[in-house]
């Protein structure tokens, strides 16, 4: 990593992370993680490290390079058919992403799979309430759940460390 020169005010500042690298702040010195391009081979490894120290071994993912994640979207993954197999898509910008944000995004998405039984759980009330209530209910589920996701990927990362 290279060293950063910023001005006094900003060295006795918190911690801060920008989306085109990361500052941190350790021991009062500021270090930089200069930008460098992600290849699918670099995220198809962060996948495989994230997936065992996040203990998802079972899972079987797939990598789908031939179909982007949709604009709006880092990432997707979906849950096939059969139990604990998923698809991976990733946004056709990836190329663009630091080492940092490329391992939350993974990890973000591997947070999916380890929440899936809590969504199944709220999705099976959908037979046994109005149609109303049910979309209500699942639409503030699917974005509480979302916040914790990213949340919870941040602080895995923040606290192992980047692959």
């Amino acid at each position: 990593m290279g060293r950063l020169d910023l001005p006094d005010k900003l060295r006795d500042e918190d911690d801060f992370i920008v989306e085109v690298g990361k500052i941190i702040t350790t021991d009062q010195e500021i270090v930089f993680e200069p930008e460098a391009q992600t290849t699918a081979d670099d995220l198809e490894r962060m996948v495989a490290v994230w997936q065992e120290r996040m203990h998802l071994t079972h899972w079987t993912i797939e990598f789908d390079w031939i179909t982007p994640a949709e604009e709006q979207n880092h990432a997707e993954v979906s849950r096939n058919n059969p139990y604990d197999s998923a698809r991976l898509r990733f946004n056709a910008g990836y190329s663009e992403w630091s080492r940092f944000f490329a391992n939350h995004t993974v990890v973000h998405e591997l947070m999916h799979l380890v929440t899936r039984d809590l969504e199944e759980a709220a999705n099976a009330l959908e037979d046994h309430v109005p149609a109303k209530v049910h979309a209500l209910f699942d639409a503030h589920v699917t974005y509480e759940l979302e916040g914790v996701v990213d949340r919870t990927a941040q602080i895995i990362v923040e606290l192992a460390g980047p692959v």
